[in-house]
């Protein structure tokens, strides 16, 4: 018994002796997580939809087209009408070949529109480009049309110089802004219009 009670004794004498502090000098180093890369990340790509300027002028020059032909028919039929009153009345039937010369030709320009508006529907640059240049014939046909058609003005107040200017005046005018108005595509961002060129 009394080799366990000095055993006891100096496991207490122990606890009681004071426990050296130790200090720790220096600054902590800083350690880097090395980042990890879950999967590959893509480069998002924002599309933008594409206009729809060429589906609308396009939509609008089948319209001008197929008016033109129509038109084109209604002078055929008209034409025809004026020769049989022509020849009534002892006339020469210029008037009327006149009249049937023109309306064939509006409706030869009629259906090249509606194919043009066609082209421009599917976003064809050429399509664009073809409608300038009939917009440029009609023009010129117009002007001949005025210059070589008499029109009878008396009575009506107005003088032939004011008649003729009004009505080339008003010719270039308006193809001036249907060029304009066909030329839209081009003049849109994004229309997604090919490379399809008659002058490269």
């Amino acid at each position: 018994m009394e080799e366990k009670e000095d055993f006891w004794g100096e496991v207490e004498s122990a606890q009681q002796e004071p426990v050296p502090s130790v200090m720790i000098s220096g600054e902590p180093e800083s350690m880097t997580v090395p980042q990890q890369m879950y999967g590959t990340q893509q480069q998002m790509i924002l599309m933008q939809q594409p206009s729809s300027a060429p589906k609308v002028i396009g939509i609008f020059v089948i319209i001008y087209g197929a008016l033109n032909a129509l038109s084109g028919l209604l002078g055929l039929f008209g034409g025809a009408l004026l020769s049989g009153v022509e020849t009534e009345l002892g006339g020469d039937g210029s008037a009327s070949l006149m009249l049937i010369i023109f309306s064939a030709i509006t409706i030869l320009f009629g259906i090249g529109f509606i194919i043009c508006g066609t082209q421009i529907n599917q976003r064809k640059k050429m399509g664009i480009q073809i409608a300038w240049i009939l917009i440029v014939i009609s023009m010129v046909l117009g002007l001949l049309q005025t210059a070589f058609v008499r029109v009878d003005l008396e009575g009506t107040g107005m003088s032939e110089s004011l008649y003729y200017g009004a009505q080339i005046g008003g010719q270039v005018v308006c193809n001036a802004i249907c060029g304009l108005i066909v030329a839209i595509p081009l003049m849109v961002n994004n229309a997604m219009m090919d490379d399809s060129s008659l002058w490269g």
